[in-house]
Formats: structure tokens, sequence, C-alpha cells
């Protein structure tokens, strides 16, 4: 199959994930809503990829092994021209393995074939850490603001950061999610509860906003008029929140995920072990958390200076 040298695509919209039959629709079937929306926008680009506009139009099971390599190349050759980072080759070509594994499990491929058809070389290197780690005083500096112009949007900063807390976690908050200083959070990523501390100097705003809403949606969503509906706000809205209040107050521009970035930086900076902050986190892995701190090149040389 000829390979195309086509742009990986953005965001899909929900209402075109597919349905019905076949290894995508089954793959698909049951997932989170944001990670379907990622993982289809993949499927879309590596269809292309293939010289097809769909990825429903591909017959993935009747894939040769130099199709499959040709996929892994070509996401390899944008990786080192800088199109796209290195991880985010190795994901696509996660997926590519997942979609594969799952015409295995409908009987269209073989055990054979999908050991041939996935045994790929790895693509290799790193490049810098996506996102920043937003700090304390820039979280105080929009609570602040927001307490004037809205309490919603100042307990949204402070518990996204003082229980870093990832977009989904945050708009799926209820009301009676907290209770003294304490979040419980439903059905978290890869579905898992979880009871979460809240850092102490945090929990002001949030108590303010829930002694003007008692129940509900916690960080719910507004009409045309700027009146409160009972629905909670998406993850594309949060994002936008984010934009639209970084640049009222006056801070550098971050999304939703550097809050969580930096509640975790801020913990290691304040002598937390990253033991702790793994289990406060709610991260599987010890290797996930410590990707997650951001060092600046001052204390790394402000470290190498103190070992005189």
């Amino acid at each position: 199959m000829p390979v195309a040298a086509l742009p990986i695509p953005a965001r899909v919209p929900l209402r075109v994930i597919p349905t019905g039959t076949g290894p995508i629709a089954s793959r698909l079937r049951g997932r989170p809503r944001e990670s379907a929306r990622v993982e289809y926008s993949v499927a879309r680009a590596l269809g292309r990829i293939l010289g097809h506009a769909e990825p429903l139009a591909c017959d993935w099971a009747a894939l040769t092994y130099d199709d499959a390599k040709a996929v892994r190349d070509h996401l390899a050759r944008r990786a080192m021209l800088g199109e796209i980072a290195p991880s985010y080759a190795r994901f696509c070509v996660r997926i590519f393995r997942r979609i594969l594994t799952e015409c295995h499990r409908l009987g269209t491929l073989s055990t054979e074939r999908l050991e041939l058809l996935t045994d790929l070389p790895a693509i290799r290197g790193e490049s810098l850490p996506a996102g920043r780690a937003v700090t304390r005083e820039e979280v105080e500096r929009l609570v602040a603001y927001c307490a004037l112009v809205s309490p919603r949007d100042a307990a949204y900063f402070a518990v996204s950061f003082g229980a870093a807390l990832r977009v989904m976690e945050a708009a799926h908050l209820r009301c009676d999610s907290y209770r003294a200083g304490v979040l419980t959070i439903r059905r978290g990523k890869g579905m898992k509860d979880a009871v979460v501390p809240v850092l102490p100097w945090c929990r002001e705003p949030m108590e303010k906003w829930l002694s003007l809403r008692s129940s509900g949606w916690l960080i719910c969503t507004t009409d045309a008029l700027g009146e409160i509906v009972d629905a909670p706000m998406s993850e594309a809205g949060l994002r936008q929140l984010c934009y639209t209040r970084a640049a009222e107050a006056g801070t550098e521009r971050f999304s939703p995920h550097d809050l969580r970035r930096g509640a975790i930086t801020y913990l290691d900076h304040e002598g937390i072990g990253l033991s702790l902050i793994q289990k406060w986190a709610r991260h599987s892995n010890l290797a996930t958390t410590s990707r997650y701190l951001r060092r600046t090149e001052n204390e790394v040389a402000e470290a190498v200076e103190a070992l005189k």
C-alpha cells in the first residue's frame, strides 16, 4: 500500500467516532470519551498513512509486514525531522499494535501474523517535556482575581492544583465530593476511585464556593446570560477557561494539566518524598511521577554549585 505523507490529524469531534463492528469500533467501545477521541484521531492518521481517507476503509487484517514497517518508518522519519515528538510517534505505533490485536481478538488475524506485524523496531529519541508547571504564586494570583469575578473559577483553580486533578476528574466532581479538606474522586483514570487530601491553602476558595452551591455538579457550566446550569463543564471548556483567566489575571498561558504538573512539582520543592507524591497524585508508576517534575536550569546549577 502507498504511504501518504499526510499530517497527523487534530482532535476529532465525538460525533464522528464510529460504532458498529470492525476492529476500530470494537477497540473504542466502552472507552472513556476523551480516550476514544484520541485513539480514533490516531487511527485516522494511520489509515491515511496507508492511503485510506478513513480508518474504517482499511482492511487492517490484510496488511503485510511491509505495510506495518512503512507505517513505523513514516512516523520515525517525521520524528527525526522534528515534525512530531518521538514519544508521540511511539504512541501511534502502540495504537497501531492495539488495532491489530483487536483484529486477532475478532478472529480475523492469526496469532502468527499478529506477532509478525507487531514485531517492529523501536522508535528512539526524546524531546523536551510538554507543558509547564504552574507555580503556587500563579495559582494564588488566579484565585484572588477569580474571587472577585467568579467564585466557581476560583474553586476550580484551587482544587485542581490542591488535589493535582486530571481535567477529567475535575470535570466530574460533584458538590458532595468535598468534605473537611478531603476530596473523593469517583471513576477517575482507569475507573478508579480515590480519596485525596487537598492542600490546606487551597481549601478556602472551595468552601466559599460550596457556601453558594451545596448540591449538583461542582464545576458547573453557565448559559449565554451567565446563569448557572447544573451540568458539568466539558474538558474543552475547562481548557478555554484556563486560557481566558490566565490572560485576564496576567499570568503565563497554561492548560488544565499544567496545574497538575505544578502541584506535583510544588510538593517536590517542599521536600515531600517522591513515593508519597506518587500516592497523592494517583500514579501507578513512580517513573511517571518523576516525569512530571519540572526543574529549572537555575535549580540544577545551584545544586551543582552546592557540591563544592
